[in-house]
């Protein structure tokens, strides 16, 4: 198990917080052999502690671009091993859609190897429910927030037109392009130049000579300008991107989404059996809010009885004392109310028991 630990302050100044509710409501309903398992969270007068699977292997995205691999003719993975990762990318996606939530944040940096060489999915920090209620009580069938990860962003986001579950296929995509190219299509050296890109994807989308015209067509039917028009979002919804020619190959190397559901199919990499992980790897792929994973975990976190003695050893003569643990314990008294509605959507579903609540409290 890992822990990802964030601080409260830190999401409130940030205006964070309702994100880190989503995270919680979405990550206790969604269960999924390529989705990261969560176990629930802790909370404390000054953290948030998320309980998660730990995830030995690094991610897509480092695998993508180190040089001790094989490629294909277009710098990328070879197409039957893209093929492997693409399908449990939408076999996630599946179950994502299919209990009303948008991703937001499909990259090949929110994807991370288990250790048999899986892919699972982390972070969802801006997963939300479409459709959804306004504060009127109205139904809404598009959100209009701005998130994401620029390159990856559909051209209704980044326009604010809003956006749905297609915006999940536009960077279905995009990281297919990716997996195969090793870059993205639309990538340039300013976030600027990259959202032009992107609202004039007509014009700016291109492929190598030697890429696979069955990834081509792929690719051509998730990046449609049009949201409505996208392969996922059309009547037959996410069956269409199953039924593509790309998943649909004949021979030996015929692809199966329930073999590779039942952990069936040897993958092209799995993580050393030694490999060393780093901080970042070791949560789930997912960083604090303020980047500073030292400052913030819990296993290293300095007590106010340490802060104190640092004070009293060099503390200058004539500056008032301050007592530290007493200044501690008053700011903890103000932060432990606060998210304490992140606990209610466990205590209702009895995800974690009672005394669980009472300790994290």
């Amino acid at each position: 198990m890992a822990l990802k630990c964030l601080d409260k302050t830190t999401l409130i100044k940030s205006s964070q917080s309702m994100y880190v509710k989503r995270e919680c409501e979405c990550l206790y309903h969604l269960h999924h052999p390529f989705i990261a398992e969560y176990y629930g969270l802790f909370l404390l007068p000054r953290k948030i502690i998320f309980r998660i699977e730990n995830l030995p292997g690094l991610e897509l995205w480092q695998y993508l671009y180190s040089q001790d691999r094989n490629k294909n003719a277009c710098g990328g993975l070879p197409i039957k091993d893209s093929i492997l990762y693409l399908g449990m990318i939408v076999l996630a996606l599946e179950h994502i859609h299919s209990l009303g939530y948008c991703y937001r944040d499909l990259k090949s940096e929110n994807m991370l190897f288990d250790a048999f060489g899986y892919l699972k999915i982390v972070d969802f920090g801006f997963a939300k429910s479409v459709p959804f209620f306004n504060k009127a009580g109205e139904i809404q069938y598009r959100t209009f927030t701005l998130c994401g990860t620029p390159d990856y962003m559909a051209p209704e986001v980044v326009l604010t037109q809003g956006h749905d579950k297609s915006a999940d296929y536009w960077a279905l995509g995009v990281l297919t392009y990716e997996i195969v190219c090793a870059c993205t299509p639309f990538e340039s050296i300013t976030q600027k130049r990259v959202f032009e890109k992107i609202v004039r994807s007509q014009h700016f989308l291109n492929f190598p000579s030697d890429f696979d015209p069955h990834m081509k067509s792929f690719v051509r039917r998730l990046l449609h300008p049009k949201a409505a028009l996208r392969i996922g979002a059309l009547q037959n919804g996410i069956n269409d991107i199953k039924e593509h020619a790309i998943f649909n190959i004949k021979g030996s190397d015929q692809f199966s989404f329930n073999e590779l559901l039942a952990y069936n199919v040897k993958m092209p990499y799995v993580p050393p059996s030694d490999s060393i992980i780093d901080n970042a790897t070791n949560n789930g792929g997912t960083n604090d809010i303020n980047n500073n994973n030292n400052n913030n975990n819990i296993l290293e976190e300095k007590t106010a009885e340490d802060l104190q003695k640092e004070f009293d050893d060099n503390i200058e003569s004539g500056v008032e004392m301050i007592d530290l643990v007493e200044e501690s314990a008053i700011e903890d008294d103000a932060n432990d109310c606060l998210f304490q509605d992140l606990l209610d959507i466990h205590m209702y579903s009895g995800h974690i028991t009672e005394h669980q609540a009472q300790e994290a409290e």
